[in-house]
């Protein structure tokens, strides 16, 4: 015997609406228990649905960064070429102050968004390690350099900024 013979029209269409319910959350309730996902994995999925990078890997970040190193690059060859005249010592001290608060700036961002011991364990911590070196020997080059101690070790210091163009190397 049928027993939905009995059911009147409004009841059999209520029974059926709730079967389909229940045959969906049944369904979502196995997907969750076959495949849990890690901590690391949630996070990923997250980013790529929000369809967002990390400003540092953008490529108008890198692309700035590129042309701070080019930049920097320039003046110190500027300098070179003029480091005989006191009057534009002054403004070379300036602009490479400028151009350590910008790597300062680029080290801080990076940190921030990958972590401490990620920059310096991840896959990239051979670059994170020489980056980081570099930009600690601009801020006691102008730490020496504030204080009056600019003769000291200022080859050093310069090699160490010109060093800085590998990091275009990076890129590439």
């Amino acid at each position: 015997m049928n027993t939905y013979a009995f059911m009147s029209e409004s009841d059999l269409e209520s029974d059926v609406s709730d079967s389909r319910i229940n045959s969906r959350n049944s369904t979502e309730d196995l997907s969750l228990l076959t495949s849990p996902l890690t901590a690391q994995e949630e996070e990923e999925e997250d980013e790529e649905q929000a369809g967002s990078f990390k400003f540092s890997e953008k490529p108008a970040f890198q692309y700035g960064v590129g042309m701070v190193i080019v930049l920097n690059t320039i003046v110190i060859s500027l300098e070179a070429a003029y480091v005989q005249r006191d009057d534009m010592k002054h403004f070379f001290a300036f602009v490479e102050f400028l151009f350590t608060v910008i790597y300062v700036a680029e080290i801080t961002i990076r940190l921030r968004e990958i972590g401490f011991r990620p920059f310096f364990s991840g896959s990239d911590c051979g670059w994170n390690l020489f980056d980081f070196t570099i930009t600690a020997t601009g801020v006691i080059d102008c730490i020496l350099t504030s204080v009056g101690f600019a003769g000291v070790g200022a080859s050093a210091a310069r090699l160490f900024r010109v060093l800085r163009i590998m990091r275009l190397f990076r890129a590439f």
